[in-house]
């Protein structure tokens, strides 16, 4: 029975933490001003330095920096603000440049719950990269 309540309150502890960061990240958005992430996220998207999946850190504006992710990267027509990672799976803020735009359904490997506004919590699975066969190790 011990055994029991004990990992009751061990995922009910997870289950917490996985909503703190989201909550901690809404409110840092609210004290942002969404208007003004958007167009932050807008222009970064649009320079130079977001040519690839993965924004440099240098590029990313101050509002951006606010909210200390891990990465930021292009996503869906939209910026995502990686605020966690664990084992083979990230999680973070995707922004869309209009708050009426949807990244979709998802697909295989990501779920996207809607913050309103054009704002959505993205779980996405980490999936290996692409080696090309000549490049493998394991022949």
């Amino acid at each position: 029975m011990r055994i029991r309540y004990t990992l009751l309150a061990l995922l009910l502890s997870l289950f917490v933490a996985g909503c703190s960061a989201q909550s901690r990240a809404v409110n840092t958005v609210q004290e942002i001003g969404i208007s003004k992430l958007r167009a932050d996220l807008v222009a970064l998207r649009a320079s130079a330095a977001a040519t690839q999946h993965e924004i440099p850190e240098p590029a990313w504006p101050a509002s951006v920096r606010r909210l200390q992710p891990l990465a930021v990267q292009r996503h869906m027509g939209g910026v995502l603000v990686v605020l966690s990672r664990g084992g083979r799976e990230q999680e973070g803020l995707l922004v869309m440049p209009n708050p009426k735009d949807d990244p979709g359904g998802g697909g295989s490997g990501v779920s996207y719950s809607s913050l309103g506004d054009g704002m959505y919590w993205c779980i996405e699975k980490l999936r290996a990269p692409y080696i090309a066969p000549d490049e493998r190790t394991n022949r």
